[in-house]
């Protein structure tokens, strides 16, 4: 699975005109797999909360996928959306961040 993404977002320092950035993603998967895994027909909701700006990091990332997915559909999808595997999270939530 390739995950594409296109956000009209601006990336720089001091954006954020609260103090603090926090948003949702919805994600419907159409057709994919990872690891033999088939994730097609399920939605993932990734939230962000960041205590200043969008590229900031100190994040906490969390995610909810469907009741529909199966264990090995929800390891592949929390792998993901994490950043252990594939897209990377992280970039946003940086290394003192968290993944809940």
């Amino acid at each position: 699975m390739q995950l594409q993404i296109g956000l009209p977002l601006y990336s720089r320092r001091g954006g954020a005109d609260q103090g603090w950035c926090s948003g949702a993603l919805t994600f419907a998967i159409q057709q994919g797999q990872s690891d033999g895994v088939n994730l097609g027909g399920r939605t993932v909701v990734w939230l962000v909360d960041l205590p200043k700006d969008f590229v900031g990091g100190n994040g906490t990332v969390r995610i909810y996928v469907d009741d529909g997915a199966d264990a090995s559909q929800m390891q592949e999808l929390e792998a993901i959306f994490t950043g252990r595997k594939g897209w990377r999270s992280s970039s946003l939530i940086q290394e003192d961040g968290h993944d809940l």
